[in-house]
């Protein structure tokens, strides 16, 4: 299996970058992308991962979701849309020009922290091995996985919310080192999909 839906929000920076600088989607095209993605999200992780995780990895993923865009909405953002990336994850966007470090903060760890608690809540509370508890299982996993310190990952992006922001050339090369990081996972582990993510970074840095 792929970890590479683990770096999927690389794509909802860079597409919530281009949204601010043209037309802002319609509500009614929100819903679309999420209606449409959500299929097409579920028969790519089936033929990548196998169809007996595709519902409880789908349901992690958008809960984890719905964490940042409540944190949105909480906050003020405009336009906060989630949608499914199929082969890689799902994404929240939104766009907010004053927003401080704080509302940044509490809408990474929105995501995450959430789908921890519930999955520790279900592996301790559901029969071992029972759909539930694997359901709980997974939800750590997807949620831990996105707390490392590595950009664009939830937790990457926490460490230049509270450290880097100051520090231009400190942060650029946090993201260098990310970068690399993805590269050589993808290398160790042949896989294609992080290979292409890590040059889409590489790309996408400023």
């Amino acid at each position: 299996s792929s970890p590479a839906w683990t770096v999927a929000e690389a794509y909802a920076l860079e597409r919530g970058r281009v949204m601010d600088a043209r037309r802002r989607p319609s509500r009614r095209g929100r819903w679309i992308l999420l209606v449409v993605s959500l299929p097409l999200s579920a028969v790519a992780f089936g033929l990548l991962l196998g169809w007996e995780l595709v519902g409880g990895l789908l349901l992690v993923l958008f809960v984890h979701e719905v964490g940042h865009a409540a944190g949105m909405v909480l906050f003020g953002y405009r336009d906060p849309q989630i949608f499914f990336i199929p082969f890689l994850g799902a994404a929240a966007t939104g766009t907010k020009d004053d927003a401080t470090p704080f509302q940044e903060l509490v809408v990474l760890l929105l995501g995450p922290l959430p789908g921890i608690a519930a999955g520790l809540w279900l592996l301790a509370a559901a029969p071992s091995g029972s759909w539930w508890w694997q359901l709980g299982l997974l939800a750590l996993i997807v949620n831990y996985l996105n707390l490392l310190p590595l950009v664009p990952l939830d937790g990457g992006r926490i460490v230049e919310t509270l450290l880097l922001g100051r520090f231009p050339r400190a942060q650029f090369l946090f993201q260098a080192g990310s970068v690399a990081l993805a590269a050589a996972a993808g290398v160790l582990l042949r896989d294609g999909i992080l290979q292409f993510l890590a040059i889409l970074l590489a790309l996408s840095r400023r």
